[in-house]
């Protein structure tokens, strides 16, 4: 990973904090589990029933793989930290742009922990889920990356995503989020490890 960062370097400005980043993620790795994963699993991929509060349909599962299952749980919950895009008049609101900012009580979406306990219990994993910082933390690095790598593109005149040209200013951004994670990870560690 790293020597990809430093080919990206060479067309964009750096990942901030990346070596930490990578330091850190390596030295708290949980243990691994395996399952099929969709590798995409986000709101804007899924279809809702246009009358009952449920899920009928997956999207873009060209991506799916076997990985750790709580990779698609933390990609789904993502969408916590994006803001909302506010509708324009007489539209409703589009939640798959982003849950930063909106009024869930009522709406029907559960909030982040609600979701993460509900998961949890339909799977039979431990909750709270101890290692939770880090696969969000990690979720965060692995879009600095990505959108590193579209920066790059687009400094190079080869970048086909409308949203290229924007890439570099994000970056940044998702960088703190990830870091964020990382701490509250590692204050929730020295909590746990001060209880025993």
């Amino acid at each position: 990973m790293g020597k990809v960062h430093a080919l990206q370097c060479k067309h964009t400005a750096p990942i901030p904090g990346f070596d930490f980043m990578m330091k850190w993620l390596s030295q708290r790795m949980p243990p691994d589990a395996s399952a099929i994963v969709h590798g995409d699993f986000k709101l804007d991929n899924l279809i809702f029933h246009p009358s009952e509060p449920r899920v009928i349909a997956v999207l873009d599962w060209e991506m799916s793989t076997i990985g750790h299952p709580m990779a698609d749980v933390a990609n789904l919950a993502g969408a916590y930290y994006m803001p909302r895009v506010e509708p324009s008049s007489g539209k409703k609101a589009n939640f798959s742009q982003g849950l930063l900012g909106a009024e869930l009580e009522g709406s029907g979406v559960p909030t982040e922990a609600e979701l993460l306990a509900h998961y949890c219990r339909l799977v039979g994993r431990p909750y709270p889920d101890s290692h939770w910082s880090f696969y969000l933390a990690f979720l965060f690095f692995k879009l600095c990356v990505i959108l590193h790598g579209i920066a790059a593109r687009s400094a190079q005149g080869i970048a086909s995503s409308a949203m290229a040209g924007r890439a570099q200013s994000m970056v940044p951004v998702v960088a703190s989020v990830a870091r964020m994670k990382m701490e509250e990870g590692d204050d929730a560690g020295l909590e746990a490890r001060s209880r025993l």
